[in-house]
């Protein structure tokens, strides 16, 4: 067999051989730097929870550094061919794959994220007022990975009378926003999200109303809106007689908390000779309504 001429390139499969730990390496190297987001998917379509793959996301940009310097040896190495435009591909998108989810969770689906982008139209605004809708806030903590964010929004998207939901992975904060008839409560939600791990902490801030998602605010009715003194809480009273010497009343009010925090409880008390006291703030897991957790 003759020698190969020097400078010539090596035969192909010798030249598949000698690539393919650098392809390897690049590929899991971005697959990791996406805290394995893409194996938490598959995984969530197999109704399995949480795997703890999000070890790697302190090791991100290390990972994809690593996954930069491979990449870029493979291009020196084998020049720009089929096979290392393909890796090259592959490992670009494992890499920002758990950005993308994350795109997704705060826009709430795939099309809500393309029409903001404006790669899709806008809806056509219908002739006459919408009804409004109404916004829950349920905090949530104990969510590790973005795939684990998108399985919590599918989850409560699923629910009756749902139009969006969005979440906030960083600040543990998930918004559903639903249609005006809904049988939905903070119960609901809280039971549709301890449902995918027990593990999950959630406290629900109480509701709102708007015009439409992301309008002007509006009242609820039932004394549960949001009304002119900006507070989303709900309240209960009960009455006694309507007459001078007759019972009197004791209410309660809840305030929501801020956004990223779990609320606590705060309460007003009523003496006996009818006069309205401070409101006396009292620690608790979460400001619930309707007393649903």
């Amino acid at each position: 067999m003759a020698p190969r001429p020097r400078g010539a390139p090596p035969p192909p499969g010798r030249a598949l051989r000698g690539d393919l730990p650098v392809v390897v390496g690049a590929l899991a190297g971005g697959l990791m730097a996406s805290s394995c987001c893409l194996v938490q998917l598959a995984l969530n379509s197999l109704s399995v929870g949480c795997a703890g793959l999000s070890v790697f996301k302190p090791y991100r940009s290390l990972l994809r550094l690593a996954t930069a310097a491979m990449l870029g040896a493979l291009l020196l190495r084998s020049g720009l061919n089929r096979r290392t435009l393909g890796t090259l591909v592959c490992s670009l998108l494992l890499t920002f794959s758990e950005d993308a989810v994350s795109a997704v969770n705060r826009a709430g689906s795939v099309r809500a994220l393309l029409t903001r982008a404006g790669l899709l139209p806008r809806a056509a605004a219908p002739p006459s007022p919408p009804p409004p809708l109404v916004r829950w806030r349920v905090e949530v903590q104990g969510m590790r990975c973005q795939a684990c964010a998108a399985r919590v929004r599918g989850s409560v998207a699923a629910l009756p009378g749902v139009r969006n939901a969005t979440v906030e992975l960083g600040a543990g904060r998930v918004e559903v926003w639903a249609e005006p008839g809904a049988p939905l409560s903070g119960g609901a939600l809280a039971a549709a999200i301890r449902a995918l791990d027990p593990g999950y902490a959630v406290g629900t801030a109480g509701r709102e109303c708007f015009a439409a998602e992301g309008g002007a605010r509006v009242d609820c009715g039932g004394g549960e809106g949001a009304g002119g003194g900006g507070s989303s809480g709900g309240s209960s009273c009960s009455s006694g007689g309507s007459g001078s010497g007759g019972g009197g009343s004791s209410c309660s009010t809840q305030s929501e908390a801020e956004p990223g925090a779990l609320p606590g409880q705060e309460e007003a008390l009523q003496g006996g000779d009818g006069q309205q006291r401070p409101a006396r703030r009292r620690p608790g897991p979460a400001a619930t309504h309707d007393g649903e957790l």
